[in-house]
């Protein structure tokens, strides 16, 4: 089983699944909008104390929605096109 790593692209995936700019996501659970630019960019990842508020905000079920196992990123990857 490989480690996780944080999926960057599960961020922008949320963010337009929800049809919301940076700015209006960034409101939504108290952060700037660089800094959501910087998570789906993959400059910086979200606390666990943020992605906790971002479940909370978009009533998000797993946390291992922002999760993939570094050995199967294809896999994660379907996972999030299917969420689009």
């Amino acid at each position: 089983m490989g480690d996780l790593i944080f999926d960057s692209n599960s961020i922008l995936a949320l963010r337009r699944r929800h049809g919301l700019s940076m700015q209006g996501f960034g409101d939504k659970i108290g952060v700037h909008r660089n800094l959501v630019n910087d998570w789906e960019k993959g400059r910086v990842k979200p606390s666990m104390a943020t992605i906790e508020k971002i479940i909370r905000a978009f009533d998000l079920k797993d946390v291992n929605y922002f999760f993939c196992q570094q050995t199967n990123m294809r896999t994660c990857l379907e996972k999030l096109a299917a969420t689009e």
